[in-house]
């Protein structure tokens, strides 16, 4: 009877996230627009929210809030035939890996604008072969999309309210700490200044930048085998743990409800965790 209850209420669950999903663009621009909307606290919205754009998530916090409730809730009703006692761990586990990805995708924008930043350099080497100016080149940045769109309109707007475009691009390189964002942010500068002469100057630099990604993006894929490794190695424990209560629940039962299977849990979790950052330290340090 629980086998097909929780059968059931996944399958809801899924068809209702399905749905919700495909109404996704609409729902979002039909809450900003609502102005007595349900909203977290400030302090906690605020951090949610930055992590969301380092992360190059185009959510609001109360939607990425609720999309993880969701996401842990049908986690814990499909662990519900395996074993009652798990729902909760398993729905807590599932919130947790909610700021866990936020936290390992925590510079995903910052690298998606570093890899587009030889592409400015080469609009607006083009505009000002043409006779334009960096202003204009910035407007055009600023109008065609992209991981640095707004960042151009950021500076369009702070050049719209009197500021200097040195000292817009100033606080681009302030808010996006990045060394191509820097080096390209300084060189705009300098071709404000001089105009159609540093054409060929921005073209060397994008030249540059692109080959430094380009060994960036070669040292990751070299190091690809043994991030992977360290994937497996790192989730083989917590797949043995599920397959064996799947096989022997009984054994489960002995790990949650006695006092010497919380130990021996909660140690091995923490034994987990501590080779899963040990891991990743190495391969960092490889790469």
């Amino acid at each position: 009877m629980i086998e097909w209850f929780a059968a059931i209420a996944g399958l809801t669950v899924l068809i209702f996230v399905a749905r919700a999903a495909r109404r996704t663009e609409v729902t979002q621009r039909v809450r900003r627009l609502n102005s007595s909307r349900r909203r977290l606290p400030e302090q906690l919205r605020s951090r949610i929210a930055s992590s969301l754009v380092r992360a190059d998530l185009d959510l609001e916090p109360e939607d990425a809030v609720a999309r993880l409730v969701i996401f842990a809730s049908a986690a814990g009703v499909l662990a519900l035939p395996m074993a009652p006692q798990i729902v909760l761990p398993v729905f807590l586990i599932s919130l947790g890996a909610g700021p866990v990805g936020l936290r390992l995708a925590h510079d995903r924008a910052n690298r998606r604008a570093s890899s587009v930043i030889p592409a400015v350099l080469d609009r607006v080497s083009g505009v000002l072969r043409s006779g334009g100016t960096v202003d204009e080149s910035i407007g055009i940045l600023a109008r065609g999309g992209g991981p640095i769109a707004g960042d151009m309109q950021r500076i369009r707007a702070r050049c719209a309210m009197g500021t200097r475009l040195a000292e817009s691009l100033a606080s681009w390189r302030t808010g996006r700490p990045l060394p191509a964002v820097s080096a390209a942010a300084g060189a705009m500068t300098i071709a404000d200044d001089l105009g159609g002469r540093c054409a060929d100057a921005l073209e060397g630099l994008a030249s540059s930048l692109r080959q430094r990604d380009g060994a960036q993006k070669e040292a990751l894929a070299l190091s690809a085998q043994a991030r992977m490794s360290a994937v497996v190695v790192g989730l083989a424990p917590l797949g043995y743990l599920l397959i064996a209560s799947l096989a022997d629940p009984a054994s489960l039962r002995v790990m949650l409800t006695t006092s010497f299977g919380r130990v021996c849990l909660v140690l091995g979790l923490s034994l987990e965790v501590a080779g899963v950052l040990w891991m990743r330290a190495m391969v960092r340090a490889e790469v």
